[in-house]
């Protein structure tokens, strides 16, 4: 997933069970978890021979790592295929998203017919929703697993990368509007008002990039707000996604923003008129 992000929970760094691992295996769990590899599934290749070069650990110290984290039931390795089972919890917190599970879905059909896989899909469907046969992995899964999720949490503000332990809390879920509720905005004046009266701004970004970037994986929530405090706030950075929306950039859409940001600060060239966003600048483009 390339500009793709993952988080790590601040819990991890008090978890019992790595507490106990090696500074080694410490650097190994959070290697599986953030490499270029890996994905909302949890579920990807890795040669160990990838795994030593990008972690700077030895081929030894990789196998020893895993082999303790499936005594463990953290990850399973087989055949060159990884499993990190707390992944998909711990970073698929939008599961409200169309997008996000069909993403997932997409990833799963993409992996070979393996142990792994069948393993994947049978744990996913005794935990969630036995109803479901083995053979199938079927969207309603991650919605009931998103209901169970929301129900065990209350919505909380987002305010940074906040992510994966190994055994903690899940983080918050994102403030959506449940749908049905609230119609999605479709002119810029919309979104400008979602943002004005939002109590997650970082949350409600990620649905408007959604909104204005179909197919691109959006960005976690810590990303998205800490880009936005960035460039001065929430309202600039809107203003700056729904620019660019008509011809979207290749790569990371929020380093482009950057960039676009910055050179208009440098150049003294900010445009639009200056109204108040709550208690930041906010810039409206007019649209």
């Amino acid at each position: 997933m390339a500009g793709s992000y993952r988080q790590i929970h601040t819990k991890i760094w008090t978890d019992d069970w790595f507490l106990d691992l090696t500074p080694e295996h410490k650097l190994l769990f959070i290697y599986l978890f953030s490499n270029a590899r890996s994905n909302l599934s949890g579920l990807y290749d890795l040669p160990l021979k990838v795994a030593s070069f990008e972690s700077g650990l030895s081929v030894e110290a990789v196998k020893a790592g895993l082999e303790r984290f499936a005594a463990d039931g953290k990850v399973l390795y087989e055949e060159g295929w990884i499993w990190i089972k707390s992944l998909l919890r711990y970073n698929a917190t939008n599961l409200s998203s169309v997008k996000i599970r069909r993403h997932i879905q997409s990833t799963i059909e993409h992996v070979p017919d393996i142990p792994l896989k069948r393993q994947w899909i049978e744990h996913y469907n005794s935990i969630v929703n036995p109803r479901y046969p083995i053979d199938t992995l079927s969207i309603p899964i991650l919605q009931e697993q998103e209901q169970e999720q929301e129900q065990e949490q209350e919505q909380e503000q987002m305010s940074g990368a906040d992510a994966p332990s190994p055994d903690g809390d899940p983080p918050p879920p994102a403030d959506d509007v449940p749908e049905g509720e609230q119609a999605q905005p479709t002119t810029f004046q919309e979104w400008s008002d979602l943002l004005q009266a939002s109590k997650n701004r970082p949350a409600d970004l990620v649905r408007m990039f959604e909104a204005l970037y179909p197919g691109r994986d959006p960005p976690a929530f810590g990303y998205m707000g800490k880009v936005a405090r960035q460039l001065g706030g929430a309202g600039r950075l809107a203003e700056l996604l729904w620019q660019n929306s008509t011809r979207p950039p290749t790569g990371d859409v929020l380093a482009y923003c950057l960039q676009i940001g910055k050179r208009g600060k440098d150049n003294g060239n900010g445009t639009g008129t200056h109204i108040k966003l709550a208690d930041e600048d906010y810039i409206s483009s007019g649209n």
